[in-house]
């Protein structure tokens, strides 16, 4: 039986260990991330291989908690429009939506 292990890019897919990410994911690498792996796996430079291994993760993870790092609340911008986050978007609030208060408070008034 071959070990796999989650796609670490987020898409949840299952991969041979031999495999750092799907091809997906492993296109969203920067372009000296994914170099690094390459000329690694050509070379046979296990300990560059490794390194470079390494390297994507982090890359990954850190791509992961700046996504989760998600804004709170409503916010304006300059000529008023309100907006709320929602997941992983800000979503336009229709002036029905807010009540009178919360519409007082996105335009400074209250």
């Amino acid at each position: 039986m071959i070990e796999t292990h989650e796609c670490p890019g987020g898409c949840g897919r299952q991969l041979p260990t031999c495999v750092v990410a799907c091809r997906t994911c492993f296109g969203q690498l920067p372009a000296s991330l994914r170099e690094a792996y390459n000329t690694a796996g050509i070379y046979h430079d296990h300990d560059g291989l490794a390194q470079a291994e390494a390297l994507a993760l982090r890359w990954y993870a850190d791509r992961e908690r700046a996504n989760n790092a998600i804004p709170v609340g409503t916010r304006k911008n300059e000529n008023g429009t309100t907006y709320q986050w929602e997941g992983r978007a800000w979503r336009l609030v229709p002036r029905s939506e807010l009540d009178a208060e919360a519409w007082a408070k996105s335009r400074g008034q209250a």
